[in-house]
């Protein structure tokens, strides 16, 4: 009976064994499948909005277009150092936000398909872009005019820019004087959205996604907006 019991724990390692090497030689996606699984679950996921959506496959594009030879590799074929050479380029050719959110984007690809790699039985495999870093975002220097330099403006505008003039001088001086954003809260704005005995605009934003940071928020009507 021992024996049959030895044979039986070496015939168990070995089929362990087996099915061990098989989940290594389980050959690792191509990038565009990742992009493919990206894109599948950034459409699905409810909790962001169609405007970073959006904002996310443009990077995604961008990568395509700055390393477009990166859509013919196996996850495995793409390098750390791969990775660095492109971002340096990139770096000196776009915006630090925009920099910044692209590589971020890059990395959430690598990394949920790695994920389900392993999940369907594949080895564990390192993200190349995980060492890549955020470059400092620079603050832009605003040079505003005196007020009644911008008053002055809004009144030229008022006055001669023909019969759109009026309303394009209201709405400058709505945005200016209020400081909505105007896609997702000014154009958003009505009458029943003003308590008059608070004296404040309540900012809802878009009905469907709502402000920048979701929330609801109250802007007081200072003497100029009244």
């Amino acid at each position: 009976r021992s024996q049959t019991n030895n044979r039986h724990w070496k015939s168990l390692i070995v089929a362990s064994q087996e099915h061990q090497e098989a989940r290594c030689h389980l050959p690792p996606p191509m990038f565009t499948e990742a992009v493919d699984l990206f894109k599948r679950d950034l459409e699905s996921d409810a909790a962001i909005k169609p405007q970073s959506k959006g904002y996310r496959l443009g990077c995604l594009r961008k990568i395509e277009l700055s390393w477009p030879g990166l859509w013919k590799l196996r996850l495995d074929q793409i390098t750390a150092q791969a990775c660095k050479d492109w971002a340096a380029k990139l770096s000196n050719e776009i915006a630090c936000h925009y920099y910044n959110n692209t590589i971020a984007t890059l990395r959430q690809v690598l990394q949920a398909a790695f994920k389900s790699h392993k999940e369907k039985g594949g080895g564990v495999l390192e993200n190349p872009a995980a060492e890549l870093k955020r470059v400092r975002v620079k603050q832009k220097h605003l040079q505003l005019p005196e007020s009644s330099h911008f008053k002055s403006l809004v009144e030229n505008l008022r006055m001669r820019s023909g019969g759109w003039g009026p309303r394009v001088a209201d709405l400058i001086e709505f945005l200016a004087y209020s400081g909505l954003r105007i896609r997702s809260e000014a154009l958003w704005v009505t009458w029943n959205d003003i308590d008059w005995k608070r004296k404040e605009i309540i900012v809802r934003g878009d009905p469907v996604t709502a402000t920048k940071n979701s929330e609801t928020r109250r802007v007081p009507i200072i003497q100029d907006m009244e």
